[in-house]
């Protein structure tokens, strides 16, 4: 993918303006990998134009790799493989080394009813503040004529990491962060929240979390989102139960994906 880059960011070097992402991926299916348990339901997405998020790099690379903590973008330019990096959080205790080769956008970190296409400078990228959404709209920008979200419920705190192997590594990968930023508060903050909220899951004991429990403007959000690319003739696929299909998005199963390698 041929992405021009603008800038510069003090002190940052580079960062790309979204609009430059305009069709790149025109009339191709797109996946998006979040983090929930369903993410182990497909084992391969060799070949495919995927845009992965949060720790979905864990388990599979991705075209594009998108987040809005200090802790993933740590986390993913240390041990991911995705081929770009699309970072929305903040910037200033990083240094240049921990964002090279990733595209950082700071001033477009808005959530709204709307995927605004195509992108100028005039208007809005959906923020990171659900992730989903953020790809969602980076999907639509690309051009997909079909979305395919994996891994994304809202169903339960879990993740695809919580119960297995992958929890030990993430355990491993974040006190070795931790002990290289070991001189700078907020991002070993950052990646302590990170072990506690996430990996030990404190605090969530026995609770089992929904949709509704999120702020009621994510499953308005995902609705309005599903509205327009159904009026602009994009397909919306889902593979798990959860917010999606609450949303009226169609599910299939895992098996889906195989037409597509």
């Amino acid at each position: 993918m041929d992405l021009k880059l603008r800038g510069p960011i003090p002190l940052y070097g580079n960062y790309l303006v979204v609009f430059d992402f305009n069709d790149l991926y025109k009339n191709e299916t797109i996946f998006i990998l979040g983090n929930g348990p369903g993410l182990l339901k497909v084992d391969n997405f060799d070949n495919l134009i995927t845009i992965g998020t949060n720790c979905s790099w864990l388990h599979c690379p991705s075209t594009i790799y998108m987040t809005g903590h200090m802790s993933h973008l740590l986390m993913h330019n240390e041990y991911g493989k995705s081929e770009h990096c699309i970072y929305q959080g903040p910037y200033e205790p990083l240094e240049k080394r921990d964002i090279v080769d990733s595209y950082v956008i700071t001033d477009r970190n808005i959530v709204s009813d709307s995927l605004p296409k195509p992108i100028t400078e005039q208007t809005n990228f959906s923020g990171a503040e659900n992730i989903a959404f953020a790809a969602t709209h980076l999907a639509y920008i690309l051009g997909a004529s079909r979305i395919v979200y994996v891994g994304i419920d809202c169903l339960t705190p879990k993740h695809f990491y919580s119960d297995n192997s992958y929890k030990n590594r993430l355990v491993q990968i974040c006190e070795e962060l931790q002990n290289k930023h070991a001189n700078k508060l907020e991002i070993v903050s950052d990646i302590q929240d990170f072990i506690e909220c996430n990996i030990e899951q404190k605090g969530w004991e026995g609770h089992q979390i929904s949709y509704l429990e999120s702020p009621l403007h994510y499953l308005s959000t995902l609705k309005s989102y599903h509205r327009i690319l159904q009026d602009n003739n994009v397909d919306v696929i889902c593979l798990d139960d959860g917010i999606c299909t609450e949303a009226g998005i169609p599910k299939e199963r895992a098996e889906y994906v195989r037409q597509f390698n």
